[in-house]
């Protein structure tokens, strides 16, 4: 496929999500781990190309997550506000023990790169904490939540670079796991039924405050949920108590999205093995998930033959490949190529591109996807 060059990334977006595209698929990636960039500045990466924007304008990407991208900067905060106070609890051999905004104690190393912390604690225990320290944070009512914003400047930015209209709202038990850890949320809807629904119907009732505040004001293309809750054998949150309290609660906001906002896709971000739970977001109004990790079995050919009626796919591209170099990437990339020219799917890295992956290799991956997939 060729690509338009009158056609805006807006039109691209909504054209690689119907079926049957007819030009050239947005050209999207999901970002890099922290220690990539600096990596690959020790293999040749300009000194200067030090940030996720900058990258992505390095190698020629669209870019919907970072910089100025395409989610509506609405300012509102729909966690904890105003946060814990966080603070740093001493250093011990090169690691450093801290405390964050959310009552959660870890650990990082105090020198380097930055890695994935090392959670130690969570202060969210019990209905007890919930009640004294996290409830009230996350009232609606609180000044300052949903800020003022100049939505004509908003609006002659996104026309000017014919982008795309997207909402972020956060989720509904992604932030809950961050909160009280693992094993803790897991645990949640088995020891006390009652305290799970309560802290989901919160967080539900943040969200449609926020949209009581953009009423009149945006119509989006798309609302992104965030929902880390799935590892490679599947989810960690009970069936049950998905099925009865988190999907009603998901629907209510993603019918007053289509309804009230013009909503085409409600998208959800989640890792891992989420098939348990596809059919219960289907029914919630989602219509489209990101971002198919292929070692959780989420082949995005699989996904498209059984769910493709119904819903849209983001990523689906084996990120490991890359690190195999040309013949692994030209495999990989054909492998996806009739999900991109069935439509429906916008094709990406399965996550973040690691450290491990040569620079050179990533280069040759931008190049193969724009000459064999026809991304932009």
């Amino acid at each position: 496929m060729g690509k338009s060059a009158t056609m805006t990334e807006r039109e691209r977006f909504l054209m690689q999500m119907a079926p049957n595209p007819y030009d050239a698929a947005p050209n999207w990636e999901f970002g890099f781990w922290d220690a990539t960039l600096p990596a690959w500045h020790q293999q040749g990466l300009p000194i200067d190309v030090n940030s996720q924007s900058a990258a992505h304008r390095y190698f020629g990407l669209e870019n919907p997550h970072f910089g100025k991208g395409y989610f509506l900067p609405t300012g509102a905060t729909l966690c904890l506000y105003p946060s814990l106070p966080a603070r740093s609890l001493g250093v011990r051999d090169g690691h450093e023990l801290l405390i964050d905004g959310d009552g959660v104690t870890y650990m990082q190393m105090q020198e380097g790169a930055r890695t994935i912390p090392h959670y130690v604690d969570h202060t969210l225990k019990s209905r007890k904490e919930w009640d004294e320290l996290y409830k009230p944070r996350l009232d609606p009512t609180t000044p300052g939540r949903f800020p003022n914003v100049d939505w004509e400047a908003i609006h002659q930015d996104f026309d000017a670079r014919g982008a795309p209209r997207f909402l972020y709202l956060d989720g509904f038990m992604g932030y809950l796991r961050n909160l009280m850890g693992f094993e803790a949320f897991a645990m949640l809807p088995y020891d006390d039924l009652d305290l799970f629904e309560e802290m989901v119907e919160t967080l539900t009732r943040i969200k449609e405050a926020h949209l009581d505040t953009l009423q009149g004001h945006v119509q989006i293309e798309m609302a992104h949920f965030w929902e880390d809750i799935c590892y490679n054998a599947g989810p960690i949150v009970n069936p049950t108590a998905f099925r009865n309290i988190v999907v009603p609660r998901m629907k209510r906001i993603s019918d007053r999205l289509r309804a009230e906002f013009g909503c085409r896709y409600v998208s959800v971000d989640c890792d891992g093995n989420f098939l348990a739970l596809l059919d219960g977001w289907i029914e919630a109004g989602v219509n489209s998930i990101t971002p198919c990790e292929v070692d959780a079995g989420m082949d995005i050919l699989m996904l498209q033959e059984r769910y493709g009626d119904r819903c849209t796919f983001q990523g689906g591209i084996q990120k490991k490949t890359l690190i195999s170099g040309p013949d692994a990437i030209d495999a990989e990339l054909q492998r996806v190529l009739p999900a991109v020219r069935r439509g429906g799917y916008l094709p990406h890295l399965d996550h973040a591109c690691p450290a491990n992956v040569p620079l050179d290799n990533y280069r040759y991956y931008v190049r193969r996807k724009r000459e064999l997939l026809g991304c932009a």
